[in-house]
């Protein structure tokens, strides 16, 4: 769940440092964009804190913490992330560029012309 805020939130974090630099495409929340990315953003701060706190009190026997209360969701999304990161730096960035265009501009508006909705 928690990785799921953070996908969804990523793009609308890098457009609002993108700044004016940003170029807007077809569908633009106008004034909006702003103000909605700043909500949608410290949103998704907050319950990535409160998702990553206990639902219970971690248990302590005589030899340290019960691992079975521990909650292992912090650590789950660090091995995530870092495996991610390093993928990125070990092979990814090597290779991928983005993705590549198949086709030409004719083409494409002619395939887009079809699916439109009347």
């Amino acid at each position: 769940m928690i990785g799921l805020y953070v996908a969804y939130v990523s793009p609308v974090f890098l457009r609002l440092r993108a700044g004016s630099k940003f170029q807007e495409g077809p569908w633009t929340l106008g004034r909006w964009s702003k103000p909605i990315g700043i909500v949608a953003t410290i949103w998704v701060a907050v319950i990535f804190v409160l998702f990553m706190l206990p639902q219970v009190l971690p248990v302590f026997g005589d030899s340290g913490p019960v691992w079975a209360n521990l909650n292992y969701t912090p650590l789950v999304f660090l091995i995530v992330l870092g495996g991610a990161a390093i993928w990125w730096a070990v092979s990814a960035k090597n290779w991928f560029h983005g993705p590549k265009v198949q086709g030409t501009a004719e083409e494409l508006a002619a395939i887009e012309a079809e699916l439109e909705v009347v």
